[in-house]
């Protein structure tokens, strides 16, 4: 009997030190479980933090108010992929560290959170701390804005105006290039991208668009050849690795730019703007090709020959991969009549498009008013389908759809209401593109 009693006192500590382990190996399972928990969502909550704060890091005229920006948005998207009090923890988001290398902009985000245990407890522990870090890496852009200022556009200017300032917004002033372009008879490079640095001045882009007036014809060829000029003026050794136009119009292209068979007066067969009226009735030339809407001095009124419509563009130089006379997909005789200028007006648009592309440019286009999606012009065509052409979108009619070439964006806007919409859709995509 006593030796049963020596046992059985031995046996209950042995026991008690059993239960005690057995405690803390399912506490540090369950508490393991819980901080694995903790890590993805904290880890979840730094990447978003992180790439907001990349983000937002335009917002803002200058240095530390964009910096503040950033730490604001970083603070909003960790709150909103982390909830209050998960799981028990306690977070604590640290300040992103911002850095600039090369155009690139660099977001290191860290946050940790404090669990307290469970089970766990009766081994002496009460927190564990749980760590997450992340890099967002926004790359580095370069890109040109084509604004229509044609008459067409001047009971909506204010609109255009508005929409325009805030799309800029949304890029940095300190490390992304940003050229402004305007076309109508032709096209005026109202601020150039920065070829020897970084950055550009918006608010100087924002007094410019205040000053913009609207008049003219439709020009898109000129805008477009500006546009890819001023990305191209970038030495290729110091091109960002993202490459942008986005290009904006209410009508189809009624205009082209070259050097064009003039009988009379003598000295006027020089490079100059054709105008052809939408419903056919006149040519007229020539028009600079510089300005919104001045004709060349001395030749406002030309009398054109029989084949004077060139066989390739030359306004800048003879392109034969731009050719007037053929060309494609619209057939385009000389004669200098409005079915030849309009058809080349139009395919001049869309060559000037694919070039950009085939260089490697994201071609964005946005359109404006219930016009586009009519048919009209010498073959009866949707304005709104030669956008989605120029743009290489998803939605592109197959005559023109190019796999090959960068996919953009076109953005149809009905009326002036939906102007602030498409920028803010072409911007948020371009925005992806820099992650």
């Amino acid at each position: 009997m006593r030796h049963f009693i020596r046992q059985s006192a031995q046996v209950l500590p042995l026991t008690a030190l059993l239960l005690v382990l057995l405690v803390a190996v399912a506490g540090m399972a369950l508490d393991s479980g819980r901080a694995y928990l903790v890590r993805v969502r904290l880890a979840a909550a730094v990447d978003a933090a992180g790439l907001a704060a990349a983000r937002a890091v335009t917002r803002g005229e200058d240095a530390d108010s964009r910096k503040a920006s950033a730490v604001a948005a970083a603070g909003r998207a960790f709150r909103a992929n982390y909830p209050e009090n998960y799981l028990g923890s306690v977070p604590l988001l640290g300040a992103p560290q911002l850095s600039f290398e090369q155009g690139r902009v660099l977001v290191d985000a860290s946050a940790s959170a404090s669990l307290p245990l469970g089970l766990t407890t009766v081994m002496g522990f009460t927190n564990m701390d749980v760590v997450a870090s992340a890099q967002a890496v926004r790359r580095d852009l370069d890109l040109a804005l084509v604004l229509d200022v044609s008459s067409s556009l001047a009971p909506v200017a204010q609109q255009v105006r508005d929409a325009a300032v805030l799309f800029l917004e949304r890029f940095s002033p300190d490390t992304d290039r940003v050229a402004l372009v305007r076309f109508a008879y032709g096209a005026v490079v109202d601020m150039p991208i920065r070829a020897g640095q970084r950055g550009f001045d918006r608010p100087a882009m924002r007094r410019q668009l205040a000053a913009t007036q609207f008049s003219g014809y439709t020009n898109s060829a000129e805008g477009l050849w500006q546009g890819h000029a001023q990305l191209n003026s970038v030495p290729a050794a110091q091109r960002s690795s993202l490459r942008v136009m986005v290009f904006f119009s209410d009508g189809v292209p009624t205009a082209l730019a070259s050097r064009f068979g003039v009988a009379a007066p003598a000295g006027c067969d020089l490079a100059g703007v054709l105008i052809s009226d939408i419903d056919g009735s006149s040519v007229r030339g020539l028009w600079r090709m510089d300005r919104q809407e001045e004709p060349v001095p001395g030749c406002a009124t030309v009398s054109l020959s029989p084949q004077a419509l060139p066989r390739y563009y030359n306004a800048h130089g003879e392109h034969t991969d731009l050719p007037v006379v053929g060309g494609t997909p619209r057939s385009v005789g000389a004669t200098p009549d409005w079915t030849n200028v309009n058809r080349a007006a139009r395919n001049l648009a869309e060559a000037m498009a694919a070039r950009a592309r085939a260089d490697g440019v994201h071609v964005y286009t946005i359109g404006l008013g219930p016009e586009l999606l009519q048919y009209a012009g010498a073959d009866a065509e949707s304005g709104s389908d030669m956008l989605k052409c120029m743009a290489n979108s998803a939605d592109a009619p197959p005559r023109c759809r190019q796999p090959s070439q960068p996919a953009g964006v076109h953005c149809h806007a009905r009326d002036a209401a939906g102007l602030k919409p498409c920028f803010a859709i072409l911007g948020a995509e371009i925005l992806r593109l820099t992650k």
